[in-house]
């Protein structure tokens, strides 16, 4: 089953051409605009959800009320939710602040040592085990988690952050 999908911005258009190109209206979003995995923001401003089948029993499958099998989890499992509550992860990381001195030098950090302790240790809290799970686990915490860990702030875009990846990105394979 394949089906594409568009927002419309209805106080600006009134999607005329994707109605003449065979698109059908399902109707508003309820206003939310999505900043980061599982982080949305409120607009107050509903677009329209428009969608187009790319085969014959597409729409059928979409509108059934249950989804296929192989169409419930495309992407496998998610990592699990963060063990502690978002306004406790701050005295979290104070106590790995407070605890080991970092031992790198000051040149080139980017994270701090207690972040990257903080994230681990709420990574296998959570049931993380190796490192390619830990770093899955820190991506998938939003930014106001990442805040409180006192993560790296993303330049040019404010309220977003950083968490320390993996030295398998495609950053270092360039070097």
């Amino acid at each position: 089953m394949q089906v594409v999908e568009t927002f419309v911005d209805p106080q600006r258009f009134r999607g005329t051409c994707y109605q003449a190109a065979g698109w059908q209206a399902l109707g508003p979003t309820q206003g939310f605009e999505r900043r980061w995995q599982d982080f949305y923001t409120d607009t107050q401003h509903p677009k329209e959800l428009w969608v187009r089948p790319l085969g014959e029993r597409a729409l059928e499958q979409v509108r059934a009320p249950e989804l296929p099998p192989a169409l419930v989890d495309p992407q496998g499992p998610l990592p699990p939710a963060c063990p502690v509550a978002t306004a406790r992860l701050g005295s979290l990381w104070e106590c790995f602040y407070r605890g080991p001195t970092d031992p790198r030098k000051p040149r080139g950090v980017r994270h701090k040592l207690a972040g990257f302790l903080t994230l681990v240790a709420l990574a296998v809290a959570a049931g993380c085990k190796g490192p390619h799970a830990i770093a899955e686990f820190a991506r998938s915490l939003n930014h106001a988690q990442r805040r409180c860990l006192r993560c790296r702030p993303r330049p040019g875009k404010p309220g977003q952050y950083d968490v320390p990846r993996s030295g398998r990105s495609d950053d270092c394979s360039r070097r």
